[in-house]
Formats: C-alpha cells, structure tokens, sequence
C-alpha cells in the first residue's frame, strides 16, 4: 500500500516483535583498508625481527665455530696441504655442518670452475660477514699471491687469537645466560 510514497516509516514491532532498521555503514571500506594496512605493517615487522635473529644466531654459530676451524685449518696446512685441499678435507670430513661447510663448498665449486683462488677467498670473507672470517681470508689470499712462506706463522699466530676470541665469546654467553636467569631467581 505504500508503493509509491516517497518515504517508508517502520512500526514499531510488528504482532509483538521488535523492529529496528540496521543502516549500511559508507566507512566500512575505509576501516577494512586501514586494517589490512595496519596487518601488512605488523606481518612486515615480524618478517624482519625473524630475518633479524636468523642472522644473530648465524652470526653466533659462526662466532662459535671460528677457534676449532683456524686450528683444524692451521693442523692440514702444517702437515703440507694446500689452503684449497684443507678446505676440500674440512668439507668431506663434515665436521663444520651448516652455514660454514656450506660457503666453504661454494667456495671450492667457484675455485673447480675456473675463478681465481685468491678472489674466491676473499669472496669466502665477505660472505661469512664477520671481521675475524674476513681478516683471515684477505690474509690467506694475500700470502698467496705473494706465497706461502709464512702463512703458518700467521696461522699460528691465528690460532691463539682466535682462542682468546673464544674465551671472550663463552665468558659473553655466560653473561647474558646468567642476565636470562636473574629475574626467574628474583621470582
């Protein structure tokens, strides 16, 4: 009966229902937008601090595995091998698994495919990323290209480097372990 009125008024309940009229909401589009942005932002952050602590704790294992690979490297290399068949020993051994054995065989393929062994170690020191690595490789490259003869004594001298870093290192995680437990003992 109301076809052609302009306005349509709803009752109140109709036979004893409540009746009330739910209105579209224009910032509905506005609010969905905001929130995906807000969710974009919030997933990017968690990417990051994951990406973060996956290249702390490389940067760790490394950190780690330095002092036993200087003095493996430095023990080959005294019994007469070469650095390339050090390395080619230390990766068949499978004694350094993850992210070192893993470069050092890159490392090995660049060196079997034609690429100069000089660059290929330098290369190997920038990728590990950490200034102990890098100062090492620049410094075996560098002994190569002038030649051996006193690449063990660097080494040597490496190694009781590297094992004070290692000294460092476990009195450092000892530190932070014990900060860890601090406040469960307060607890």
């Amino acid at each position: 009966s109301s076809r052609t009125q302009k306005y349509f008024e709803l009752p109140a309940d109709i036979k004893g229902v409540k009746v009330k009229l739910k209105q579209e909401n224009d910032n509905l589009n506005i609010k969905v937008f905001i929130l995906g942005v807000i969710i974009s932002i919030f997933v990017s952050f968690i990417r990051k601090e994951k990406l973060k602590n996956a290249e702390k704790y490389r940067d760790n294992v490394l950190q780690r595995k330095y002092s036993a690979f200087v003095s493996k490297l430095w023990l080959l290399m005294g019994t007469g091998m070469t650095v390339k068949a050090a390395f080619a020993y230390i990766v068949k051994t499978g004694q350094y698994k993850g992210v070192l054995s893993k470069e050092i065989e890159y490392s090995l393929n660049q060196i079997a495919s034609g690429m100069d062994e000089t660059a290929v170690y330098e290369e190997l020191g920038m990728r590990l990323a950490l200034p102990e690595y890098n100062r090492l490789m620049s410094q075996i490259a560098h002994n190569l290209r002038r030649g051996n003869y006193d690449l063990l004594e660097f080494m040597e001298k490496e190694v009781k480097s590297a094992f004070e870093i290692r000294k460092e290192l476990a009195r450092k995680f000892g530190e932070e372990a014990s900060t860890k437990l601090l406040f469960p003992m307060i607890i």
